[in-house]
C-alpha cells in the first residue's frame, strides 16, 4: 500500500536548512546591495521600490546588451532588412548623414565615464565626477536655448520615458520618424541626479559620440526599437556643455526633418 513521503530519506530538517542557507543568505544580501545601490542613483523609468528594482533586474538579465560601446551595428546599411531594429527604407538615407555640420567633434578628456551596472535607470556610477551645480546651470541654459531656437518645431514637457524631468520632443506637426521605435517623439532629456543625458541620434552622428568616448548605447536599444537612442555622459566644464550641446542639437535637426550633410 502507498505511504506517504513525509521527509526526506536520510536526512533531518535540520540538515536540508543548514544546506540551503548560506545560497539563501548569500542571494539575499546581494538583492539588498544592489537595491540599495540602485536607489541611490535616483528617480528614472521604473517606480523606485522592489518591484521596479525587479523589474530592471529582469530585463538586465533577460535582454539587455552587455557591450554598450561597440558601434559595429551602425555599419550595416540601416535600410537591410536582417536588421534588428527594422529601419524602414525611407529613412536608411537620413541615418548615413550628420547633423554636426562640419565641427569635428573631439575626444573626450580621460576617456569614458563609468556608468552603473543597471540598465534602467541608465546613469553614471555612484562616485564618478558628477556635474557641478555651476556647470549644471550651463548646461541647462543651454537645453533651454536649444528649445527657444527651434520653439515652433519642439515642445518641452515633462519625459515619458524617465517620467520626470523635463524633455524635448518633436512638435504634432513634424512628422515622425519610423526608426525612433518607442521613443516615439521624445529627442533628449537631462537626468538631473547627475547631469548625464538621453539623445537620439542618426546612426552616424550616435556612432562618431560613442567612438570619441562622449556617449555609449542603452542596453535596451534593440528593444526600445531605436538603435541611435544614446546615453551622453555628464559635462565636467564650459566647454564639456558645448560637446554636449552640440549633440543634442544634432539630435533635433535629426528629428525635426532638416537635411543633414
Amino acid at each position: 500500500m502507498f505511504r506517504p513521503l513525509t521527509r526526506l530519506p536520510g536526512a533531518s530538517t535540520f540538515t536540508i536548512l543548514a544546506i540551503a542557507s548560506p545560497p539563501l543568505v548569500y542571494l539575499f544580501v546581494r538583492s539588498l546591495k544592489s537595491y540599495r545601490h540602485w536607489l541611490a542613483l535616483g528617480p528614472g523609468g521604473f517606480p523606485p521600490n522592489p518591484l521596479g528594482w525587479l523589474a530592471q533586474s529582469i530585463f538586465q538579465i533577460g535582454v539587455a546588451e552587455r557591450d554598450t560601446t561597440s558601434t559595429g551595428c551602425y555599419d550595416q546599411s540601416p535600410g537591410s532588412h536582417d536588421r534588428e531594429d527594422k529601419v524602414p527604407e525611407s529613412e536608411a538615407e537620413v541615418h548615413g548623414k550628420t547633423f554636426l555640420g562640419d565641427w569635428k567633434l573631439p575626444k573626450r578628456e580621460g576617456g569614458r565615464a563609468k556608468v552603473a551596472p543597471f540598465v534602467v535607470p541608465q546613469r553614471l556610477e555612484l562616485g564618478e565626477e558628477r556635474t557641478l551645480e555651476e556647470i549644471k546651470e550651463l548646461e541647462y541654459s543651454a537645453f533651454n536655448n536649444l528649445f527657444t531656437r527651434y520653439t515652433h518645431k519642439l515642445e518641452i514637457r515633462t519625459s515619458r520615458l524617465e517620467r520626470h524631468g523635463q524633455a524635448l520632443f518633436t512638435a504634432p506637426h513634424i512628422p515622425q520618424l519610423a526608426s525612433t521605435g518607442r521613443i516615439g517623439r521624445e529627442i533628449a532629456h537631462i537626468h538631473e541626479s547627475d547631469g548625464s543625458s538621453h539623445v537620439s541620434l542618426t546612426y552616424r552622428d550616435a556612432k562618431a559620440a560613442i567612438e570619441a568616448s562622449w556617449a555609449e548605447r542603452h542596453p535596451l536599444d534593440k528593444v526600445l526599437g531605436n538603435m541611435s537612442y544614446v546615453f551622453v555622459y555628464a559635462p565636467r566644464s564650459k566647454e564639456e556643455v558645448e560637446v554636449v550641446g552640440r549633440l543634442w542639437e544634432a539630435g533635433v535637426r535629426f528629428m525635426v526633418g532638416e537635411r543633414g550633410e
